[in-house]
């Protein structure tokens, strides 16, 4: 079966389903009744202020979303009181006649009543949306004044008093007011309710409407109950993108997948705002992948040990039942480490040699000047040696430069055992402590034999400063003769980085994408995309399944002798047909 990790949805923002079927006759019935006008829209879902949007779409459990995208859409809020989020209604005990002289009512009355907003709110028209009584109108509307209701009514506006109209409407448009309260009265009262359990409050709520020119405030939007991954503030007017919010989803699958959820059916979004104003959700995107884990004999664990600065090729096997095709959007693994604090320098594993080997003996001696350009710490040098006799015996020494030769004052020396080498190979020779050198000077690596002989091998470099010299039979040093170029010795550093230094431990590369870490945590994650957010393409390879099984091949790039360990290797893929 072929799965495109790409929910559906609908110009409204809502994965296409019997529901939305169901909004959209309510919308055409409410629009056929007469309740859709240019002076007031009204909105069967509307919501106001806080609010969870629900990103609908079945994404299976061992998938793994890689895109999460949507806007939200900040408005005033048009509707009913009961979805106003702020707002409460409590009935008045008091109405106005013509003379607009109070009177007091008991306190069960149906015809006056007081919306509170809950704090100061924009608002510009009230409308009567349905009632069991057909003649019930809205004759008067007062503003709260901070104590007390106003004198001026904003319903009938021509008045100067809190004198009911004589006739009432049921749409009243005012000027735009912020008050913390409205003062309502109706023409007549409001029906009993038939239903036993809903009081005439209820009736309020439900069946007169608002138009609140209140947008959001300081939105904040997460997934579920984590921290927001999107702020926005002040006023919230028109469509906002929400950056993308996959790896956020990511965490709420797994909390749920933990817990045992096979199927995610919905996202939600936590939406906070400090105004109830409207937000919706908008042009949402979700495209997953499906997940598979790397197995070596059915061990999820795949060590691997680096003798010195080496590149090394690691198949990854994951299981593939089926002949389905995969289209890898991403890889991701977690590693675990013993590397040493020094690294490996220069970097490059590839040297081009002229097949050039002086050959180290009791009477022939090298020498490799460096340049310290920052201060650091070494550990130790690996050599590139061949032909080496059995029981050779080398001496290392560190030596200060002088007037651009070795001096006489060594900084450091090791003597060491070496085995017999027949082809080209490094060896690493390791200090008993660190040696520290400051920056702005130049010492000697020396190599001497002690016993037997042995062949280091010679690069051509471009003239930096740093060669290397000879020293015969005791007779002094010497500059190697070398006329295209420089001669350097095929040396390695392994040192500290110093201060600033890029330097990671290992580079993994995958299908042409090249990744650097240091490893400096216990477990390092290490994460592969081959998907472009942006154009929606994916660069990585299709695989075929051979045998049960989709192979990768990863070529490791290791700066320092250690170890490391692969586990929980993912591929995030999609099935394509075969072909």
């Amino acid at each position: 079966m072929i799965d495109t990790g790409k929910i559906v949805y609908s110009t409204n923002g809502v994965a296409t389903n019997a529901v939305v079927a169901e909004i959209i006759e309510a919308r055409r019935q409410w629009d056929a009744a007469g309740y859709m006008s240019d002076y007031f829209t009204l909105n069967l879902d509307a919501a106001s202020g806080n609010t969870t949007l629900q990103l609908p779409g079945q994404i299976p459990n061992n998938a793994r979303v890689r895109l999460a995208t949507a806007s939200i859409k900040g408005s005033a809020y048009s509707g009913p009181l009961r979805t106003f989020s702020c707002a409460s209604v409590r009935a008045s005990g008091i109405e106005y006649s013509t003379g607009a002289e109070p009177t007091q009512l008991d306190s069960d009355s149906n015809k006056a009543f007081v919306i509170d907003f809950g704090g100061m709110r924009k608002v510009s028209a009230l409308q009567i949306t349905d009632t069991l009584n057909a003649e019930l109108k809205i004759t008067l509307v007062l503003p709260w004044m901070g104590i007390e209701f106003g004198e001026k009514p904003l319903f009938p506006f021509n008045k100067d008093k809190p004198e009911p109209d004589s006739t009432g409407k049921t749409l009243v448009n005012f000027p735009e007011t912020e008050t913390a309260k409205l003062f309502v009265q109706l023409s007549g009262d409001i029906s009993e309710p038939g239903d036993g359990d809903r009081t005439i409050i209820d009736e309020v709520l439900d069946y007169i409407s608002i138009k609140s020119n209140t947008c959001p405030l300081n939105v904040r939007v997460a997934v579920a109950d984590h921290p927001p991954f999107f702020t926005h503030a002040g006023e919230m007017i028109g469509e906002q993108s929400l950056p993308d919010f996959s790896a956020e989803v990511n965490a709420y699958i797994d909390k749920l997948t933990d817990s045992g959820v096979t199927t995610v059916d919905s996202i939600p979004l936590t939406v906070t705002t400090d105004l109830p104003g409207v937000i919706k959700l908008e042009s949402p995107q979700l495209l997953y992948d499906l997940v598979a884990t790397a197995q070596w004999n059915e061990s999820k664990r795949l060590p691997i040990n680096f003798l010195h600065q080496e590149d090394k090729e690691v198949i990854l096997e994951f299981p593939a039942p089926g002949n389905d095709n995969w289209k890898m959007n991403g890889l991701s693994m977690e590693i675990t480490h013993d590397f040493p604090e020094w690294r490996t320098f220069p970097r490059s594993i590839a040297n081009v040699f002229d097949n050039i080997v002086a050959r180290i003996a009791p009477d022939f001696n090298i020498a490799q000047r460096i340049t310290i350009n920052e201060s650091t710490e070494f550990h130790g040098i690996s050599l590139h040696l061949t032909e080496v006799n059995s029981n050779a015996e080398l001496a290392l020494e560190l030596i200060e430069d002088l007037n651009g030769m070795p001096g006489e004052k060594v900084l450091h020396s090791e003597i060491v055992a070496v085995p017999a080498i027949s082809q080209i190979q490094w060896f690493d020779v390791f200090f008993s402590k660190p040696l520290k050198t400051t920056a702005g000077r130049h010492i000697w690596f020396v190599v001497k034999s002690k016993t037997g002989s042995a062949g280091i091998v010679l690069e051509s470099n471009e003239p930096d400063g740093n060669y290397v010299c000879f020293n015969r039979h005791g007779a002094g040093w010497k500059k190697f003769p070398y006329k295209q170029g420089q001669l350097v010795a095929a040396f390695r550093q392994l040192r500290k980085p110093a201060a600033g230094e890029d330097a990671p431990v290992v580079e993994l590369e995958v299908s042409g994408k090249t990744l650097s870490t240091d490893l400096i945590e216990e477990v390092n994650i290490v994460t592969f995309s081959f998907f472009n957010k942006e154009t929606g393409d994916s660069t990585g390879p299709t695989l075929t399944p051979q045998n049960g099984k989709m192979q990768i091949t990863m070529k490791i790039t290791a700066h320092a002798a250690g170890t490391m360990t692969l586990q929980n290797v993912k591929i995030q893929y999609q099935t394509t047909a075969e072909e």
